[in-house]
């Protein structure tokens, strides 16, 4: 993927006035320690020597002053609000020593040897050696909010093959409801405990894999708050199969995923996570919620060292070792089978933990420094997109793609050979002017095979122009296909579908499709005519609307239109089952677009899919209007092969439908004395309803686009507007600040 040069600007992050002020202030107390330390090393780690780390001129600053000035910035100074408290964790006593290369004096290393209240834990543990060496599963809930987790996901399916261990604060131990029998409630009494954050506590036993479970051969950490969301490994051995042993090892994280939560509202701009948009998005966070961290002074310090440590990296793959090593702490899975993936999980820790301990209790800020320090820096990008980060030639450090994260889809889909090289139709019908094909190819086709699906399209446009049903303006073409003739069309959009890896199974350009000699509409017109001869049967079929006579005209526009796309469709369908002929073997799925879908981000079907159901929605339940009981989204649908015909072949489905009785369900004030019948939108749910699909309405979240315009407003500048705006109440579309102030086209003064 081509690297953005448009990576994300802290000065646009953070241009309020009021902040702007109160960062001025944090640089210049940081200012005031000018303590020198030097970065030393465990013998076998990379290694930091002083001469490594002579003053350098600072990267552009992470937080604006009112005059920017070169500075020089001292090596790296411990500055945690807890940077006072004696080193907690000794491992003089264990063999082999697992050590740190960090910011500290002398090199450390790290255990519980010399903390009898650690080891204690430990010697607890020990009396599940033999139930559960196999796979150890744990995570801490220090607060009610978090036991409040394990107690929601009581009730789910969970994985009750391995140990799960819970770590609870002892004076809320007893709060935690009933348990499977293959969990358990460790106590921890928090006054014994090294620090004074909790936070920073949680991170000792986060980890500590190595020294809580030195018996146990494989390790998942898992963050408390994952448990009631449905996106846990419905086999936690198969997750670390799938990972780590077919990687051959020794950890496997997942990347940070392109979202406003983990990348600040300039999300939409990147390509890739970047660790500015991370830093700039967890201190963002601290700001609002000062909870988030335990030292925002101390977390814009840290991000803005650590970025002018790597400054001087060369790209790899198009990213920096900062953006490439990003992850979600949230799941690990280590192995520890080993000797070598013992030592390696161990140094990694301490040199992780060493980092909390000097600076920000934020573990994802500090990863990218802990696993350069691990000896891990070296990496490469898999074709599928995951990151392998090597060690000594050897593949040590396994990253999951972005697509892979639990926002997009449960933890074991990514990996699961069911949800892997399914066959896959994206079938577009509508015109030249409307199609939005950059957004399509960038988020819809490229995602699909990177997602290592086989993907044809199936597309259809038309090149006349064509009333529109309510808006008035001129639309104008994707930037790509504007000003294009047939042919170059058709050479345009084969070449952008080939250039992402998906093919261009049928590609019609016509001038317009006409319905008028269709047999199905032939008959519909004679057998009306018989009954309405001073009618004409578009302002009655399919969508009855006859109130007035601006209402009549304008609904016979909309039912020309609608007839016209569906048999546009269905010729489309017609090809992909001729297709399915040849090659001997039917579609998996089936993506059924309209042509003005504007994306925003990467639609990741197998999050989808795992939802279960026949057909896949958006929901749309937070629109304004919102939708009658009796609507269902007609914006775009995903549906399995089993069901495709009905609304492949929705034309001449329509003829065959009760439309008669899908009004009879309505309301008297809503059909006006017979003048009113169902609308499309209630005819797609009265078609769903009536061939018993099962419909599964997702957020729009999960099918992040809008039916969307170009068009021209009165000062001569193309922008894009909302022609329709759909939103659900869970899992919304977030629009980040490329996208904040797309209108209304109806909104615009347009020419």
């Amino acid at each position: 993927m081509k690297h953005s040069t448009r990576s994300i600007s802290f000065q646009q992050l953070f241009t309020s006035f009021g902040v702007m002020i109160l960062f001025c202030q944090v640089i210049l107390l940081w200012f005031c320690h000018h303590i020198a330390h030097t970065w030393c090393t465990h013998d076998d780690l990379k290694i930091f020597r002083p001469k490594n780390l002579r003053p350098k001129k600072i990267l552009p600053a992470i937080f604006p002053k009112k005059e920017q000035k070169e500075t020089i910035v001292e090596p790296r100074v411990c500055m945690s609000p807890e940077k006072d408290v004696p080193w907690p964790l000794s491992g003089t006593c264990n063999k082999p020593l697992h050590g740190v290369s960090g910011i500290s004096a002398e090199s450390r290393s790290c255990g519980f040897c010399s903390s009898p209240y650690l080891q204690s834990i430990a010697n607890q543990l020990e009396e599940y050696r033999d139930q559960c060496k196999d796979l150890v599963v744990y995570g801490v809930a220090f607060g009610a909010k978090y036991v409040g987790f394990i107690n929601e996901s009581a009730t789910l399916s969970m994985d009750e093959s391995v140990c799960a261990f819970h770590f609870v604060l002892e004076e809320e131990a007893d709060t935690v409801g009933d348990l499977r029998s293959n969990e358990f409630v460790i106590r921890v009494d928090g006054s014994k405990m090294p620090y004074k954050d909790m936070r920073r506590n949680v991170k000792i036993l986060k980890m500590s894999p190595l020294d809580l479970f030195p018996w146990a051969e494989r390790v998942i950490w898992r963050d408390t708050k994952l448990l009631p969301k449905k996106i846990l490994p419905r086999s936690y051995m198969d997750y670390f199969n799938r990972t780590v042993e077919h990687f051959n090892t020794c950890a496997s994280l997942v990347s940070l995923p392109i979202h406003d939560s983990s990348m600040g509202n300039r999300w939409e701009d990147l390509d890739f996570p970047e660790y500015k948009g991370h830093c700039g998005a967890v201190v963002d966070a601290a700001i609002k919620r000062p909870t988030v961290s335990d030292g925002l002074e101390t977390l814009v310090n840290q991000c803005q060292l650590t970025l002018q440590h790597y400054g001087h990296e060369s790209l790899v793959d198009g990213k920096t070792f900062l953006d490439r090593s990003l992850i979600d702490s949230a799941l690990m899975v280590w192995d520890m089978r080993t000797a070598t993936c013992k030592k390696y999980i161990g140094d990694l820790g301490c040199s992780w933990l060493d980092e909390i301990h000097c600076f920000s209790d934020r573990d994802q800020v500090s990863f990218g420094r802990a696993l350069d320090a691990s000896g891990a820096s070296v990496s490469k990008e898999l074709p599928n997109g995951d990151q392998l980060f090597f060690k000594d030639n050897r593949p040590t450090v396994h990253i999951a793609r972005t697509d892979c994260h639990w926002y997009f889809q449960a933890l074991d889909i990514c990996y699961d050979p069911n949800y892997e090289n399914l066959r896959v139709a994206v079938v577009i019908a509508g015109t030249h002017q409307r199609f939005m094909f950059s957004t399509a190819l960038q988020h819809v086709l490229a995602p699909l095979v990177r997602q290592s699906h086989n993907v044809d399209l199936y597309l259809s446009l038309t090149t006349g122009k064509a009333k529109a049903y309510r808006f008035a303006g001129a639309f104008h073409p994707d930037p790509l296909l504007e000003g294009k003739n047939e042919t170059e069309l058709k050479e345009t959009i084969t070449r952008e579908v080939q250039s992402v890896g998906a093919n261009v199974q049928t590609l019609l350009v016509s001038e317009q499709i006409e319905i008028e000699n269709d047999p199905l509409i032939f008959h519909m017109y004679k057998q009306f005519k018989k009954k309405l001869p001073n009618e004409h049967p578009l302002e009655y079929f399919p969508a009855l609307d006859i109130r007035n006579d601006e209402v009549r005209a304008r609904n016979k526009v909309g039912n020309h239109n609608f007839l016209r796309l569906f048999r546009a469709i269905e010729n489309l369908w017609e090809s992909a089952i001729e297709r399915e002929r040849a090659g001997g073997k039917q579609y998996d799925y089936v993506l059924f677009l309209r042509d003005d879908s504007y994306w925003f981000r990467d639609f990741h079907l197998n999050g989808v899919v795992a939802l279960g159901g026949d057909i896949f929605i958006p929901a749309c339940d937070a629109r304004d209007p919102p939708l009658d009981p009796h609507e269902m989204c007609d914006h775009g649908m995903v549906a399995r092969r089993g069901v495709a015909d009905i609304f492949g072949r929705y034309f001449s489905t329509m003829f065959k439908l009760d439309l008669a009785g899908c009004a009879a369900n309505l309301t008297e004030s809503f059909t006006k004395q017979g003048k009113r019948g169902c609308n499309t939108e209630m005819i797609l749910k009265w078609t769903a309803d009536t061939y018993n699909v099962n419909v599964t309405r997702v957020g729009q979240g999960y099918m992040q686009f809008q039916r969307s315009a170009r068009v021209e407003t009165v000062n001569g500048t193309i922008t894009e507007c909302f022609h329709k705006f759909c939103q659900s109440r869970h899992d919304p579309l977030i629009l980040g600040t490329k996208h904040a102030d797309m209108q209304m086209c109806k909104s615009l003064e347009t020419k």
